[in-house]
Order: structure tokens, then sequence, then C-alpha cells
């Protein structure tokens, strides 16, 4: 692709990417909840498009936008070479333009971006129209995703890029989730969590609808068991077990197929999902296991799920009585 051509296909991701961003934030000062989602999926294609024209600006000037494509495929070129270049009309999707990012030695906030597709799908699927403060908080991770896009990728200045007046637009809705998220915390910063659940209000979200802006319904409480959780964004009401079970699940990730290890198991006493295994306590009743607790063949301390099922065994040791028992 000549130098010209390579220019002008630049400008134009720039200039969608800049006319998505604009058209978002002007769908959510609208007053028709129907442009909700619309606000949310023209900020998530604007900030996509900010990033392909970093790809499309490393890319070779001879490589076809190599770095945009989907698929890249190697091509000999007439002095025997070998280039890679893009092939086919279809270009990254998010999954791809992270990898690539990754591979060029490129950070950004992928977590934020994540964040922001996760929002929108939870609209598209349960919440039809969304609420204003679903939408106010994917508007939020955008100012910070587009910043460091902007300034820390393209080495730009947001208002030059999107313009002083939108630039403003986007930081006051920032500001405004800010204020809303403080409210959130400070509802819940006295009660007294259980060791199991030290980690829940760092990560706190809600369980319908995975918004951070969930606090305490009953601000002076400072039980965690007695503790009632009301969501900013779909208005759900959780109890701390709900709450707290799905939580664990965004803390202590772990492959469903792999049922040995588990990083949070079912609790022996209350049975919630909620003894996690490397603190040894369940964050929801506060059980752990008796330090006496050991196989009565090997002398192994037992863990939850053992000290639950097999009574004084251990798993291997269980396995061995089960075998003798069906001879």
């Amino acid at each position: 692709m000549c130098k010209g051509r390579q220019q002008e296909v630049n400008l134009s991701l720039i200039n969608n990417a800049v006319s998505s961003i604009q058209i978002g934030i002007e769908d959510y000062q609208s007053n028709d909840a129907r442009r909700q989602l619309t606000a949310i999926r023209n900020i998530h294609a604007g900030i996509l498009l900010l990033c392909k024209v970093k790809l499309q600006e490393l890319s070779p000037a001879d490589s076809d936008e190599v770095l945009l494509k989907q698929k890249i495929v190697p091509s000999q070129k007439d002095d025997g070479t070998i280039q890679w270049v893009g092939k086919g009309k279809k270009t990254v999707d998010q999954q791809q333009i992270e990898e690539r990012f990754k591979q060029l030695s490129m950070t950004i906030n992928f977590h934020k971006l994540n964040k922001i597709n996760d929002i929108r799908n939870n609209i598209e699927h349960y919440y039809f129209s969304g609420t204003k403060e679903q939408v106010r908080e994917a508007f939020a991770e955008a100012c910070m995703v587009i910043r460091e896009l902007i300034m820390d990728v393209l080495k730009k200045k947001p208002t030059d890029i999107i313009g002083v007046d939108y630039w403003d637009k986007l930081y006051n809705i920032r500001e405004v989730f800010d204020h809303e998220l403080k409210a959130c915390r400070e509802s819940i910063k006295d009660i007294e969590w259980l060791e199991g659940a030290k980690e829940v209000p760092n990560n706190i979200q809600c369980p319908h609808c995975e918004s951070t802006l969930i606090g305490q319904i009953m601000a002076a409480n400072q039980d965690q068991a007695e503790a009632k959780f009301r969501c900013t964004a779909c208005a759900e009401v959780s109890s701390p077990e709900l709450l707290i079970t799905h939580v664990l699940e965004q803390i202590y990730p772990h492959d469903p197929t792999d049922e040995w290890d588990s990083p949070v198991g079912d609790c022996p006493e209350c049975g919630e999902r909620s003894f996690v295994n490397e603190l040894g306590r369940c964050a929801i009743c506060d059980f752990s296991v008796p330090d006496d607790a050991a196989c009565a063949v090997c002398g192994d301390r037992l863990s939850a799920e053992e000290y639950s099922e097999n009574g004084c065994l251990c798993s291997y040791h269980a396995y061995v009585a089960e075998r003798e028992r069906d001879r």
C-alpha cells in the first residue's frame, strides 16, 4: 500500500473512532432510554477503532495492513524474501487486539475494556435497554481506557482527538460515577468481615448485573451476617450469602473441569460454596477444619472436603476403603 493511501486509511479509522465515541456520548445524554444500549455499543466500538488505528500505524507499508487482519499468511517477495501479509477483509476482534498489543509490548487496561463489554452483554441479554447507572459505569471505565489509549499509545491529547467539549462531558460522567461509587463503599466500610471474606470488600460487585455500584442498605450495620446489599444499577437486593459466594468466584477463578484443584469449595458447616482453601476458612460462617483432623491411616491433615465427605480418611485412603468394600 502506498504511503498516501496508508495515511488516508489511517485518517478514516481515526474519524470513525472519534465519530463512534462522540455519538456514544450524545446517546448517553439523550432522554430516550432506548438509546442507552446504543451509547455503550458506540463507545465500545470507538475504543476498538482507536486500537486499530495503532495497529494500522505499526503495519509495514507494503504488508496490506497486516496487523489489522484476522488472518496473517506468509508471502514471498520478488527478491525471494518472506514477509507476513494480511489476508481477507475481516479485521481483528477484541481478543485478537489484546493479543497483538501484548505481542507488541503495548499495554492498556484490557480489564476495563472487558468490563465495558460485559456491561454491554449483560444489558443486551438481560436488561434490554439497561439503566442509566449501568451505562454510566461503562462510560466511566471507557473514560480511563480512552485516556490511556490516546495519551500512552497514540501519544496525543484526548482533547485534540475527540474535542474539548466531548472530553469534558465524558470526564464529567466519570466524576459522577466516582461519587456514586464512593457512597457505596462508605456504606460497607464498617462491616467486620470474617477472615475468609477479607478480600470481598475490595472486589465487591452485584451478583445480578455485576455492577460495582452496590452498597449496604443499613450503613450503620457492622455485622457481616446481618448485612443486606442493594445495587444502584439494577436495584436488586442481595443477601450476604449470595453476594459473598458470587464475589469469591471472581476473586478465586478456577477451571470447572478440574474438580480436584478448586480454590473455593463447599463448607462442611453451612453448606455454602464459600470455603476458601488457601485461607482454611469459610467466608460465611467462619468454619475451619479442626487442628486434629487427620487421616486415620496415613496421618495427613484433612482438607475441608475430605473432612466433610470422608470423616477420618484422606481422599486416597477413602478410595482404597471403598474398593475394599466393593470386592
